[in-house]
């Protein structure tokens, strides 16, 4: 026979996990959206331009292989480039201003950069980033179609900015016969 203290312990240990498990969806409920939608599972293009240069990539809709087709058409390689998808997916708000005072103190008249990423469904988004924060923490960007102006974390933009001198071509591709 089970004694009491066995299935009091057994009790406890039962709404442990259901409280754990209330809390943890709870948790993932709150997750906020992506500040640009670029997810790597369905993007078709990612294009980067800026320091007088253009990157791009894209892959069909059968979302095989990415193929680098600027600065020239040739293979990329495939963990690279998705890793360059994901740090457009990845960028992160470090603060908003929500009515700024002209797009010139940020560098937002003259982009750094601009990154433009559209998913299998068609849609697209295009972010300009500007020059880097008062603190150097990150840079002044601004998402098209929206008025405010938001600080986000430079490692994604730095990512970025690489493929423009640096794209990740299949060594594949590098090979001499």
């Amino acid at each position: 026979m089970v004694s009491w203290k066995a299935a009091a312990a057994l009790g406890v240990v039962l709404l442990g996990l259901v409280a754990y498990l209330v809390v943890s969806q709870h948790r993932s409920a709150r997750q906020p959206p992506p500040f640009v939608s670029c997810d790597p599972a369905t993007a078709v293009l990612l294009q980067v331009q800026g320091q007088g240069r253009t990157f791009a990539m894209q892959r069909g809709n059968d979302l095989g292989e990415w193929q680098i087709t600027q600065p020239a058409r040739e293979p990329a390689e495939g963990t690279a480039a998705d890793g360059l998808v994901e740090s457009a997916d990845g960028v992160q708000v470090l603060n908003t201003i929500g009515r700024p005072d002209g797009l010139g103190q940020y560098g937002l008249d003259r982009p750094r950069d601009v990154v433009t990423c559209r998913v299998k469904a068609g849609t697209s988004f295009t972010l300009t980033v500007g020059n880097p924060s008062f603190d150097g923490s990150g840079y002044y960007a601004r998402k098209e179609g929206d008025s405010r102006v938001y600080v986000i974390s430079g490692v994604q933009v730095e990512a970025l900015e690489r493929a423009l001198t640096a794209p990740p071509v299949s060594q594949s591709s590098n090979a001499t016969p």
